[in-house]
């Protein structure tokens, strides 16, 4: 693993940062995203990880703004058995 002789098999490139899921706040953007500014709340999966490291770069379509809140049912769909 170290050697990293087994990176072209799994397709990564070394030093590999683990991690895809990604929360945060955009800190800057490319010059051709539309979706998302500076101080945009978002999620996002890092296709190559990253997720790890304290900044990621992502695509504009890897990523979405956080929804400001999320509702939850009341009840859960299955009630436990006595």
């Amino acid at each position: 693993m170290i050697s990293g002789r087994l990176a072209k098999e799994f397709g990564t490139h070394l030093p590999l940062i683990p991690g895809y899921d990604v929360a945060g706040v955009v800190e800057k953007t490319g010059a051709k995203v539309t979706k998302f500014k500076k101080g945009d709340a978002v999620y996002g999966y890092a296709l190559f990880g990253g997720g790890w490291a304290e900044f990621a770069v992502l695509a504009e379509n890897e990523a979405a703004l956080k929804p400001r809140t999320a509702t939850l049912p009341m009840q859960p769909p299955f009630r436990w058995q006595r």
